[in-house]
């Protein structure tokens, strides 16, 4: 898949350059501030060679393509958005231009007296912006086409100056803290393939960080700092963290609707005033400084600035810490509250997103390693141009088809399944064996009627389905268990399940569940959820024990079939919903293991998908006495007292929860959702309460669904059973008119919306 199509390859100044600017400075080396200039200038020059006269051609009057329709079309290339890592900030064209007669005509230097008077007080540059130069008779505006990048700006900016100062406000608490801290993100386990990734050693040290690394420490920031401070810094800490990641993920989103922009800006408001009312309460309660990582950074760049002074690192603690504060008069703060006007304006942030490029750089990278490291720009384009040229032919022929011949893998991949289960039966298992290999663990008590009585259902509704086939009256005695059978008294282990599930953007996806890891946690719509407060929770938890099938007999209402059906299930052992609080994750805890409700069976096709799950640190692991008898099985000697669920571990996991998904049926009635669970608006301390936007409630936390297939076990906390053929899952439909962006290896087809650009002012987020 083609996520990006490489155009040209820019190049800087040669290390020659120098050698040629000293012969005309009278032999003196240039400065810093005029080899950037150089650059500055090159590259725009390189700009206005892409932006040549057939471009502007194009551009004024159109290119005509026939559509594979056979239609002729005449197709005009606009510029909508620029993406780049901070390029150069295009200049007022009257001030460049005199300044630049200043240097060119004048033989001014680039940082003399007369041109800094010209442009140091709009912070301009006397490059001529090329975009400008060539598209500005057309009416282009440049300035419309610098958008907000999440990453640079959010990611590796604003989020992570604010984890730094949490660092440090650990640090001015106690140092034994930041150490904590670090013991629980190594703990956090990991979730999807790449989703949240395994933490560092030391994420307090923040070596060798990528944007996504920050990203993965927001998303599971909240169990990690949770009860490091004291009340009431912790839930001031724990507030604040909520906010950003509720804003990151809408910020993020790959579809957007009328209602997730509104969401959006309600969790903008929410988070400028959350961040004035952290940094008026909880940062000025404690005498923050530099980390020391901070100080040695800062002694090696004076070290460095001095003249005839090689660089050299600085000694630990060689500089004094100095004071620090978290500042919010810096522009990626206040960029924050252009998302939504630019979603609205050019679709989804994903779509114009410098971590595209940044991405990309790993195909450049792989293609230089084939390079003799001479002269390598050139070869990295033949290249380029030699693969692109194999894909067109590959496409043509469609020589990929060829390749899809095992139709194991197909089956497991195939989209359009539910999920797949291995077929083999190399690991058999005897079922007596299995209930006294451990005759006292509480997880296996009474497993074999419990689990018979889970697969009569479900080897009824399968014959109920044959049955209606020949008109034979359907079956419904739920009290035969005793006349399911397994073959050779044998279930059959697997150690993997892959479940496929529907995205709130109308994607197929997939977790893969494995037993034997830390991704043996899964949810599944609650059948009892209405949306009244009977009903606290739309999702049921469990750890999967085991991922097993077994080949079933039934010889109940006088049967003589003794044809062997193979049905899959899950042993599973429940988590119980502890509640949830505003601007809080939901808490999860398992029930004594001797619990007659603690184990159960459930059917794959009830698997809505795999769920993270992090420990509660604060509370610690539950006493002897609290914990009850041990189970093998279920191995309750890591539990922890509670579990927070990590609705912010990826997008589609945070609209089950946030409401608004179009590809999630139960969370289809947003109103009933945000009616029944809403957060309510972050409330400001009363000495700056005149300075903030009233919010009107930060997000919905909980989704509707629908119920489950059949099925709910004689107990409260229902072991759930259905239809192996029903799939519950998800659909696609929406009333809401839908703002999205098209996936980045396909052309552009826009969906138009409904909504205007954001206002000039919006509500003046950041603004005092």
């Amino acid at each position: 898949m083609k996520l990006a199509n490489h155009i040209a390859y820019f190049e800087a100044l040669p290390d020659s350059f120098k050698d040629f600017a000293s012969k005309h400075v009278g032999g003196k080396g240039p400065n810093k501030i005029f080899l950037a200039h150089c650059n500055r200038e090159m590259y725009h020059e390189q700009w206005r060679i892409i932006l040549d006269d057939k471009f502007i051609a194009a551009y004024e009057h159109g290119i005509v393509i026939q559509c594979l329709d056979g239609i002729a079309r005449r197709f005009y290339p606009r510029i909508l958005t620029y993406s780049a890592d901070y390029p150069e900030n295009a200049s007022r064209r009257e001030k460049v231009a005199s300044a630049r007669r200043s240097i060119y005509k004048r033989d001014l230097g680039v940082n003399s007296k007369p041109v800094e008077d010209l442009l140091k007080d709009e912070s301009l540059v006397p490059a001529l912006n090329a975009f400008s130069d060539r598209l500005a008779p057309f009416g282009f505006n440049f300035f419309q086409m610098l958008v907000i990048d999440i990453l640079h700006d959010w990611e590796i900016g604003a989020w992570k100056a604010v984890f730094v100062h949490l660092i440090r406000i650990l640090h001015a608490a106690d140092v034994a803290l930041v150490h904590e801290l670090d013991k629980r993100f190594r703990k956090i386990p990991t979730f999807g393939r790449d989703t949240i990734r395994k933490f560092s050693v030391n994420t307090s040290e923040m070596k060798k960080l990528a944007a996504h690394n920050y990203e993965d420490i927001l998303q599971c920031a909240i169990p990690a700092f949770d009860g490091l401070l004291p009340e009431p810094h912790n839930s001031r800490v724990l507030d604040i963290l909520f906010i950003c990641g509720t804003w990151h993920s809408l910020a993020k989103l790959r579809m957007h609707t009328d209602l997730t922009l509104t969401s959006l800006d309600e969790a903008t408001r929410a988070l400028g005033s959350g961040l004035r009312r952290f940094v008026s309460t909880t940062c000025a309660s404690f005498s923050t400084r530099e980390l020391p990582r901070e100080a040695e950074a800062r002694a090696r760049r004076a070290a460095n600035e001095k003249k005839n002074v090689p660089p050299a690192p600085s000694a630990p603690g060689a500089s004094a810490q100095r004071a620090k504060t978290l500042n919010l008069d810096t522009y990626k703060f206040h960029a924050l509250r252009d998302v939504a006007g630019h979603i609205r304006e050019f679709g989804t942030t994903d779509s114009y997103s410098t971590e595209i490029g940044e991405l990309e750089h790993r195909a450049v990278k792989a293609r230089y390693s084939r390079t003799d490291r001479k002269e390598y720009t050139k070869q990295v384009a033949r290249i380029e141009r030699r693969q692109a040229r194999v894909q067109r032919i590959a496409r043509k022929t469609n020589y990929s088809a060829s390749l899809e011949d095992d139709s194991t893998v197909n089956e497991a991949s195939d989209p359009e399944r539910h999920h797949f289960i291995g077929k083999t039966e190399n690991l058999p298992i005897h079922i007596g064996v299995h209930v006294n290999q451990y005759p006292s663990d509480p997880a296996v008590q009474d497993f074999i009627p419990r689990l018979k009585k889970h697969l009569l259902s479900r080897i009824q509704a399968l014959v109920a389905q044959e049955n209606a086939l020949d008109g034979t009256p359907a079956l419904n005695d739920r009290n035969d268990w005793q006349s399911v059978f397994l073959r050779q008294d044998r279930i059959y282990r697997h150690n993997i399940m892959r479940v496929h599930y529907t995205s709130y953007d109308v994607r197929r996806s997939a977790d893969v569940i494995n037993v034997n890891t830390s991704h043996c946690n899964v949810m599944a719509v609650n059948p009892d959820f209405t949306g009244n407060d009977g009903i606290e929770h739309p999702y049921l938890y469990a750890r999967v024990l085991g991922i097993y099938h077994a080949n079933v007999i039934y010889l109940g209402n006088g049967r003589a079939d003794h044809h062997p059906r193979r049905i899959e299930f899950l042993w599973v052992r429940w988590y119980t919903f502890e509640g949830n609080q505003p601007r809080r994750l939901e808490r999860l805890s398992f029930p004594p293991p001797a619990d007659e409700h603690s184990f159960g069976f459930i059917a794959p096709n009830d698997v809505l998908r795999g769920s993270h799950l992090a420990p509660g640190f604060s509370r610690g692991k539950p006493s002897h006495e609290q914990r009850g008898a041990l189970s093998v099985w279920a191995r309750d000697h890591e539990d922890w007292q509670f579990y927070y669920v990590m609705r912010f571990c990826d997008r589609d996991m945070f609209m089950r929860y946030h409401g608004q998904g179009v590809g999630h049926i139960q969370t289809q009635n947003a109103s009933l959702v945000r009616e029944h669970s809403a957060d309510p608006p972050i409330m400001p301390d009363e000495d700056i309460a005149d300075e903030l936007d009233d919010g009107s409630g930060m997000l919905a936390t909980d989704g509707v669904s629908d119920t489950l297939a059949d099925a709910v076990q004689d107990s409260e906390h229902s072991n759930i059973e259905g239809d192996p053929d029903a799939e519950h899952e998800d659909a696609l439909g929406a009333d809401d008119m839908v703002f999205c962006q098209s996936d980045q290896d396909s052309d552009a087809d826009s969906v138009e919306g409904q909504g205007s650009d954001a206002d000039d002012d919006d509500n003046g987020w950041m603004d005092e």
